[in-house]
């Protein structure tokens, strides 16, 4: 999870999982009603964009010709998919460029991006480990995917999560994870959850990149690491590119976006070995249990939120009955999904999959609709350059992906304001800990000022959710 729920302005030009990142920026949004359908109205919550420092283009930092002959230098055990090999691309190279505005997990089509440092590619003797040695890993992958060509490791700078490199080697591409440089807690950033997700659902319905290996020995990077496919694609963040923008196509990215949804969520866990890979049953329970918490850990540091409360109060109160249980993304919405780069619109990968879980497959829905803009919807600062997006005619409404979903997965939709409320509720207990942070002085990041009036606007917005039923 980054570290509030916003993220840089990205343009992926490359199929990756779980790239993400943060930045700062924000101001106070003007609540507003919006109608979902004839008997449904809910409201689209403010959203707090972030930006952080941009810095100059990324480099290519290490290159070798490389004859897959050498000898490798270590081997590390490895679990894989069951055909390890090269994914082979088609060579594009990514579009990175300055960052402009965004939204959650939001972009333009531009990527936070700079020279990698020196610590991230080689270790003095009193400095960090590199994130990625590249000859360590180039003789790692000579044994693990022969093949040759000339060898290169880019860094993907994105983001307080995992970390993400772009692996060529000739006409092969891969998007390497590894976790950040310690500290961090010891369940969080375990990149090999996110492989085990993946791997199970290659070959399945769910659009997620295929991976391609997984790597625990620590000797090779200096932490456990995966590779997975890299893909050509393009994530909305602030544009759309011009051959998506139509009317047709604007209808269709929302339509893609429930379908890729209702698909992942048909896939069954059991059959795909994911049976004990988490907690399939009590998932909103726990969701509002841990939220609470947090929500009491927070205002300890920060002020009442009244608001939060009473919103906390009314979820208790329709928890609503429990749905079969799914496989479940955890962050989805529009700027973690990529469509392809061509009309018609077509999502060919949903991306960041750090929160993926069994549980509630509705929690997934009511978090991407809570994102979701309409034309009618009053522009605000907060929701950025994605007012712009959103501006044109023929995008699907809110109701109209609510029915979509509906029919596709042949799940009841009765109780989606919960889920929505719910959305709404969590994202503004995750700012109100980054105030509490400001407040006690542990950050200086200009950002967390606009929290004194941006956390409560999330919660009026979540009570007007409510109150629209």
């Amino acid at each position: 999870m980054t570290r509030s729920l916003v993220s840089t302005n990205v343009v992926k030009r490359h199929r990756i999982a779980g790239a993400s990142a943060s930045g700062t920026h924000s101001t106070k949004a003007t609540p507003t009603t919006t109608h979902w359908s004839t008997c449904r109205t809910l409201v689209c919550p403010p959203v707090l964009t972030q930006m952080s420092p941009v810095s100059e283009p990324m480099t290519i930092v290490h290159k070798t010709g490389f004859n897959s002959a050498t000898q490798c230098g270590r081997r590390s055990r490895m679990i894989s998919s069951p055909s390890v090999r090269s994914r082979r691309g088609n060579g594009t190279a990514s579009m990175l460029r300055p960052a402009t505005a965004g939204w959650p997990h939001a972009g333009s089509d531009a990527s936070i991006t700079r020279e990698m440092s020196e610590a991230d590619v080689s270790a003095g003797d009193d400095g960090p480990l590199p994130l990625v040695d590249p000859a360590s890993l180039e003789r790692y992958l000579a044994n693990a995917l022969p093949g040759d060509g000339e060898f290169a490791v880019e860094r993907h700078q994105a983001g307080h999560s995992n970390e993400t490199f772009f692996v060529r080697r000739g006409d092969a591409e891969w998007v390497l994870r590894r976790p950040p440089r310690p500290p961090y807690l010891p369940t969080a950033h375990d990149v090999k959850r996110e492989y085990t997700v993946l791997d199970a659902l290659a070959g399945t319905v769910a659009r997620a990149p295929r991976p391609v290996l997984f790597c625990d020995d620590q000797s090779v990077i200096g932490a456990p690491f995966y590779l997975m496919e890299k893909v050509d694609g393009f994530v909305i963040r602030d544009r759309l590119p011009a051959w998506l923008d139509s009317d047709d196509d604007r209808r269709r990215i929302g339509e893609e976006l429930i379908d890729a949804a209702a698909e992942l969520h048909s896939v069954d866990y059991k059959e795909v070995g994911l049976d004990g890979w988490g907690r399939p049953t009590g998932y909103v329970e726990r969701q509002l249990v841990r939220w609470r918490k947090q929500l009491d850990g927070a205002t300890k540091h920060t002020r009442p939120l009244p608001d939060y409360e009473k919103v906390a109060s009314w979820l208790e109160e329709h928890r609503p009955p429990e749905q079969a249980p799914a496989i479940v993304q955890g962050d989805y919405k529009l700027d973690n999904v990529m469509y392809g780069p061509a009309s018609p619109a077509r999502l060919v990968a949903i991306l960041d999959w750090e929160m993926a879980t069994i549980g509630d497959p509705l929690a997934d829905v009511g978090w991407m609709l809570s994102f979701w803009r309409e034309p009618d919807d009053t522009p605000d600062a907060l929701h950025g350059a994605l007012n712009d997006v959103f501006g044109s005619n023929g995008w699907s409404s809110r109701a109209d992906l609510i029915d979509r979903y509906e029919q596709r997965s042949g799940r009841s939709m009765t109780d989606i304001r919960f889920y929505t409320a719910l959305a709404i509720w969590k994202l503004g207990i995750l700012l109100e800990g980054s105030y509490a942070r400001h407040l006690m002085g542990t950050t200086d990041d200009p950002f967390f000022v606009l929290l004194k009036e941006g956390v409560p606007a999330i919660g009026a917005r979540a009570l007007e959710v409510i109150r629209s039923g």
